[in-house]
C-alpha cells in the first residue's frame, strides 16, 4: 500500500514537472514572440525613417536641379541679348548705337539684379543666417513701402490701413525687402487695387497684402513660394525669386507668410512674433489711447474691397 501511495506521489509530481515545464515553455514562446513583434515594429520604424529621408534627399536633390535649371535658363536670356547687342554694334549694324548702349546697359542691370536675388535667397535660408535686430515700428516700416509703390506705380490705387503702431525685433533692411516683393506681386497680378494692412491676431503681428487678380491656381499655395515659380504671364519678367525671398526673410524672424484665397484675389499674411506678447501690446495700445486694434482671434478673410464681411 505504501508502495502505491509512493508511486501515486512519483506520478503526481512527474505530472506537476511536466505541467511547469509546459508553462515555462509556453511562457517563452510567447516571449520570443512578443520580442519578434518588438523587433519587427523596430525594424518597420527604421524602415520608414530610411524611407523619409530618401525622400528628403530626392526632394533637396530635385529642388536644387530644378533651381540650377532656372538659374541657367533665366541668366542666359540677358546674356544671350548682351552678346546679339554687341556683335551688332561691333558689326556697325546698329543705325542708333546710343539706343543700343541703353539696351546693353539695362539687361546688364537686369542680370544684376537677377544675381542679387540669388545671393539674398541663399543668405535668407541659410541656418546660419544673421540679422541685424532692432525695436522696429512695424506699421511706419510698412507704411514707408507703399507709399514708395505709390510713387513708381501713379496709376495703381494702393490702399493702407493701421489703427494703431504695431512693434516687433526685426532687421528693418530685410523686412522691408520682403514687403516690397509682397506687394511687387500683388501689383504684377491684379488689374484693380491693392490693399495693405497692419495688425495684430493670435499669430501675432500681421501684415496683409490683398489683391484682386485671379487667386492661387489650386494645389499653388505651396509652389507660389518655390525659387523660379512664376505662375501667371504677369510675373514672367520677375526672377521669380521674390516670394520665396519674402518667406525666407520671415522665417527667419521667426515668422512666415501665408496665402489664403478669397472670393476675388487673395491675401498673403506676413506673420512675425511681437516685440510683447499680444495682450501686453493692446493693453499698452488702449492705455496710450490708440484703442484695441481687433481681437486675438483668427482673422476674418477680406473682401476684395478691404471691406470686413458681415
Amino acid at each position: 500500500m505504501q508502495q502505491l501511495v509512493s508511486g501515486s506521489i512519483i506520478v503526481a509530481a512527474i505530472a506537476v514537472g511536466l505541467a511547469v515545464l509546459a508553462v515555462v515553455s509556453a511562457w517563452r514562446s510567447r516571449a520570443r514572440v512578443v520580442a519578434s513583434r518588438a523587433q519587427l515594429e523596430s525594424l518597420r520604424a527604421q524602415l520608414e525613417g530610411v524611407r523619409a529621408e530618401r525622400a528628403r534627399i530626392e526632394s533637396v536633390a530635385m529642388s536644387r536641379r530644378e533651381l540650377t535649371n532656372f538659374i541657367v535658363h533665366d541668366l542666359r536670356t540677358p546674356i544671350s541679348g548682351i552678346v546679339a547687342v554687341s556683335e551688332a554694334l561691333i558689326d556697325g549694324m546698329a543705325s542708333e548705337p546710343e539706343r543700343f548702349h541703353r539696351r546693353i546697359r539695362e539687361m546688364g542691370l537686369d542680370l544684376a539684379a537677377m544675381l542679387d536675388d540669388l545671393d539674398e535667397l541663399a543668405r535668407v535660408e541659410s541656418p546660419t543666417v544673421r540679422l541685424s535686430l532692432t525695436r522696429l515700428p512695424l506699421t511706419q516700416l510698412v507704411s514707408g513701402v507703399v507709399d514708395d509703390h505709390r510713387l513708381l506705380h501713379p496709376d495703381r490705387i494702393i490702399d493702407f490701413a493701421s489703427t494703431a503702431p504695431v512693434m516687433v525685433d526685426g532687421d528693418g533692411t530685410e523686412l522691408r525687402r520682403a514687403m516690397t516683393n509682397l506687394l511687387r506681386n500683388a501689383i504684377e497680378h491684379s488689374p484693380g487695387r491693392v490693399e495693405v494692412t497692419v495688425g495684430i491676431d493670435s499669430r501675432g503681428a500681421v501684415i496683409s497684402v490683398t489683391d484682386v487678380g485671379a487667386g492661387v491656381g489650386e494645389g499653388q499655395g505651396e509652389l507660389l513660394f518655390e525659387p523660379g515659380w512664376r505662375g501667371a504671364p504677369a510675373a514672367a519678367g520677375g526672377s521669380g525669386l521674390g516670394l520665396a525671398i519674402a518667406r525666407g526673410v520671415a522665417r527667419a524672424h521667426a515668422g512666415d507668410i501665408t496665402v489664403t484665397n478669397l472670393a476675388q484675389g487673395c491675401r498673403f499674411d506676413l506673420v512675425l512674433p511681437l516685440a510683447v506678447d499680444p495682450v501686453t501690446q493692446l493693453t499698452e495700445m488702449s492705455r496710450n489711447g490708440h484703442g484695441a486694434i481687433g481681437s486675438l482671434t483668427d482673422p476674418e478673410p477680406l473682401s476684395p474691397t478691404g471691406i470686413q464681411p458681415t
